[in-house]
């Protein structure tokens, strides 16, 4: 049993690390890469739009605050029965979206 918790916890922060990550053909994008490694791998995006940044989380200090991750521009793309979003500020990926159509 106490060889178990410390695996458990493991596996448990894996998954957490891996939710920025997204794997398209053989080549893995995560959070912090260039848009121009996104295009390489990916190609032109299918979609893009201007994406605004969303209101804070509760309890944020300021009135009014923004989360980062939500402002710059989204790209879009269709695979497989799957659609990934990405966020792109400053020519970096901010956030990465994962959902099915």
């Amino acid at each position: 049993m106490r060889r178990i918790i410390p695996l458990a916890l493991c596996l448990l922060c894996g998954i957490a690390a891996a939710a920025d990550t997204v794997r398209i053909g053989t080549h893995l994008i995560e959070v912090g890469d260039s848009a121009a490694l996104l295009r390489d791998v990916a190609g032109e995006p299918d979609a893009r739009a201007s994406a605004r940044a969303a209101p804070a989380a509760r309890g944020s200090r300021r009135r009014g605050a923004r989360r980062d991750a939500g402002s710059g521009e989204r790209w879009t793309y269709r695979d497989r029965g799957r659609t990934l979003g990405f966020v792109i500020r400053d020519g970096v990926i901010v956030a990465i979206e994962q959902g099915r159509r």
